[in-house]
């Protein structure tokens, strides 16, 4: 009995979709995890936690009924693929705030919130965005 070989490529799509789901959920992890070392001291902190978790949510039910309202899974994932964008560039302006950038040393640059972190969001919200 012969198994058929799966197409990667009738579903580049798909995988790339999943790859974003997956990404974004690792995201809101991660980020409990580094922001909850100095206890969340913002409140500014949470968005991108909730951020992820709803955005998961969200394309998940996207990827599940998408056949069933495909014009309004469009437009969703467009508004996901933007708000992470923005939540993207608004987290990289905020640690660019850090205690680095104002009392250099090596104690601040190892403690201090890494630069490029929040373009994570920025690269998953451009990858949805060039998906859809």
């Amino acid at each position: 009995m012969r198994v058929p070989a799966i197409r990667w490529s009738a579903h580049t799509r798909l995988i790339v979709e999943l790859f974003i789901v997956f990404n974004l959920a690792f995201l809101a992890l991660e980020i409990f995890l580094a922001h909850s070392i100095y206890g969340f001291r913002d409140l500014r902190e949470w968005i991108p936690f909730y951020f992820s978790l709803v955005a998961t949510a969200l394309l998940v039910l996207d990827l599940i009924g998408r056949r069933i309202v495909w014009k309004v899974a469009a437009h969703l994932g467009l508004v996901v693929g933007l708000a992470a964008i923005v939540i993207g560039i608004g987290g990289l302006v905020l640690h660019l705030q850090s205690q680095f950038v104002y009392r250099p040393s090596m104690g601040s640059l190892v403690y201090s919130a890494p630069f490029a972190a929040p373009l994570a969001y920025t690269g998953l919200g451009i990858l949805l965005i060039v998906n859809r």
